[in-house]
């Protein structure tokens, strides 16, 4: 587990790669510790429970020009779980390629803080809900690009539940599927808000997202 400060510099996204060899989860970031990557690839975490790259409880986590991919969680958050009042800042970083049961790019629940500027969330699946995002957080996010991403049940591209709050601007959310399996059991092949959460959506485009085979 880290339990106090890190910091991690890399040479490049293309050149410096922390690799857990589809055999063990990345990092816990645990009580009020912060870990900071910068200019790197988190790739082919793996865990039995949730994170399958980053595990965040009670701590922050800052990821700044990395991609994040290949990583696998059985439950919730295949690059990245956050919870019990943790902060996830995620800036001009690509979390393409994960999966998880929900949220299999990334989870952040309540109370916690999720910031996303001038960031991808690519070709993430989930078996339940949220494909790319799952959140009850506090929500900054800004420039943010959801697309091709796979839920079985709701919210292909991303899954808003009550008490999220905050403001999505300038999002494009396209090319997503809820219910890929054809059960019948998705909605939102883009973004599902659930429970009425205050969260706010403006100035962005929503495009060519479905639910099942067929149908917006």
């Amino acid at each position: 587990d880290l339990l106090k400060d890190v910091r991690i510099v890399g040479a490049g996204s293309d050149l410096t790669f922390l690799d857990g060899g589809n055999a063990a989860r990345l990092f816990n970031v645990s009580l009020g510790a912060h870990l900071e990557l910068v200019d790197l690839t988190a790739r082919n975490g793996a865990a039995p429970d949730t994170g399958g790259c980053f595990d965040v409880y009670a701590a922050d986590l800052t990821l700044n020009s990395c991609i994040v991919t290949g990583c696998t969680a059985l439950t919730s958050g295949g690059a990245i779980n956050a919870s019990d009042e943790s902060d996830v800042e995620v800036l001009r970083t690509m979390i393409a390629g994960n999966t998880a049961g929900s949220g299999g790019g990334l989870s952040v629940s309540s109370p916690g803080i999720l910031r996303m500027v001038n960031s991808a969330v690519i070709s993430n699946s989930a078996t339940g809900s949220g494909g790319g995002v799952m959140a009850t957080a506090a929500l900054e996010v800004t420039n943010l690009t959801v697309a091709g991403n796979a839920a079985s049940a709701h919210g292909g591209g991303m899954y808003i539940s009550a008490p999220a709050t905050g403001v999505l601007a300038n999002l494009t959310v396209a090319s997503n599927v809820a219910d890929f399996d054809n059960s019948g059991g998705g909605v939102g092949g883009g973004i599902r808000f659930d429970g009425a959460p205050a969260a706010i959506l403006r100035n962005s485009i929503i495009a060519d997202n479905r639910v099942g085979s067929t149908g917006l």
